[in-house]
This record gives structure tokens, C-alpha cells and sequence, in this order.
């Protein structure tokens, strides 16, 4: 089926930030070019040590949000499809938290909330959808199909955090 592979590269932030935009966020669609800003950047207490699984097809978005919260201190995984979202929480019980787009190809955001309600371990997860649908409706469309909560695109980082601080467990003492 293919290999994934992870890159880290020892970047300052600012550098990052500026370079992963004037070299690989296409000028033609500057409506998905910004899709999260880079409010936060140090670490948050209430998150650090989370393990958070981001599923999302757009590597920009992908880039951008693991960026965000590994800058917070949280352990990120990452799948472009629901099946690989699901295969990853088949093979990590120990996640905190889903952060899931929910236009996805194949199976959309609805169905993967809806299938990971029917994991047993994962009944009470809190999954927040993080989507471009924020058109009426979209929102409660989210929650009656297993979101615990929703945050529309482009993200506000600020909001973000506020959101997961809401929905995690605090961290053992």
C-alpha cells in the first residue's frame, strides 16, 4: 500500500511559517491558502503531552495544524483519509482527541464521526470537526453525527486551543 514518511526540520518558527507560504501555498487559491494563523506558539500547559490524531486530505492543512500543536506541546498523528484515521486509532489507544475534516474523499467526516462512535473505547472521544462546511446547519449536521464539537475554517488558532481545552481531560498530576 505505500510508506509514509515523516520529516522534522529545526526551523524557527517565523522562518517556517514565512517560508512554507512564499514557497508552497499556490497563489491561485488564497482561499485555501491561509487556513490557520499562527497565534499560539508556545507551549500550553492544559494540552502538552496530548496525543491528538489530525485527519484531514489537504497537506497544507495537515502542515498547518500539526504545526500548531506540536508549538503546544502536543504529540500529533496524522491520516489524509478516514480509513487511515480509523486504522490509527485501531492501532493507538491512547489518543486524546480527533481533530477531523469533514470533506474527505471516500468517506466523509459524517461517517468516520459516526464509525468512531461504534469503537467501543472510543464511545465518549471528543472529536471536533474542523471544516470549511459553515454554512447553517453545518454545524449541528456535525454533532448529530458524533462531533463533540465544531471549529470552521480558516481556524483561529486562539479558538482552537479554547475548543480543546474545553473537550480533553485536564493532564494527571
Amino acid at each position: 500500500a505505500g510508506s509514509t514518511f515523516t520529516l522534522f526540520l529545526p526551523l524557527m518558527q517565523q522562518d517556517l511559517d514565512t517560508r512554507f507560504r512564499e514557497n508552497y501555498v499556490p497563489r491561485s487559491t488564497p482561499a485555501r491558502a491561509s487556513t490557520i494563523d499562527a497565534g499560539v506558539t508556545q507551549p500550553v500547559s492544559e494540552l502538552q503531552g496530548k496525543k491528538v490524531l489530525v485527519i484531514d486530505d489537504d497537506a497544507r492543512n495537515l502542515f498547518a495544524v500539526t504545526s500548531l500543536l506540536e508549538r503546544t506541546g502536543v504529540d500529533v498523528l496524522c491520516a489524509s483519509t478516514a480509513q487511515e484515521g480509523l486504522q490509527e486509532l485501531d492501532g493507538h489507544h491512547d489518543i486524546d482527541m480527533v481533530l477531523l475534516d469533514i470533506m474527505l474523499p471516500g468517506m466523509d467526516g459524517f461517517e468516520a464521526a459516526r464509525n468512531i462512535r461504534r469503537m467501543g473505547p472510543y464511545e465518549k472521544l471528543p472529536i471536533i470537526a474542523l471544516t470549511a462546511k459553515a454554512m447553517p446547519g453545518d454545524r449541528e449536521k456535525c454533532l448529530e453525527a458524533g462531533c463533540t464539537d465544531f471549529v470552521p475554517k480558516p481556524v483561529d488558532s486562539e479558538r482552537l486551543m479554547a475548543v480543546m481545552k474545553a473537550h480533553l481531560p485536564p493532564a494527571a498530576s
